[in-house]
């Protein structure tokens, strides 16, 4: 099956970008969900192995794994045609990686979008 890395259609989310099976991932929720949670869901979606740490009184995925790494959090915001990535997460420290993003691109199925990394 081809690698393709779903968007979507407008609004505000949180995402975490994650290198696993040398491949860049995006996982996204809406941006009322914390970004331990989508970690969590994506790795245990795909059945891949983490181990948990405490951060700030919850129990959060590692941010690297024997399968997996995480290299960098924040917001997308869609709206039209224009997708812009931003911000970062107070859990992990760490913000949205311009590189990750730019790996990714490939494996968006629409080649128009205009990517704004912040």
């Amino acid at each position: 099956m081809e690698h393709v890395i779903e968007l979507p259609e407008s609004g505000y989310y949180k995402v975490v970008q994650i290198l696993a099976g040398g491949l860049p991932h995006l996982p996204f929720n809406y941006i009322g969900h914390y970004h331990r949670d989508i970690l969590r869901k994506f790795l245990e979606g795909r059945k891949i192995p983490f181990e948990t740490i405490e951060i700030m009184g919850k129990n959060c995925p590692v941010s690297k794994g024997a399968e997996y790494e995480v290299v960098g959090m924040g917001e997308l915001i869609r709206k039209d045609n224009k997708i812009s990535f931003s911000g970062d997460s107070m859990d992990y420290s760490m913000g949205i990686n311009p590189e990750h993003i730019e790996k990714c691109k490939p494996y968006f199925t629409d080649k128009t979008l205009e990517i704004i990394v912040k």
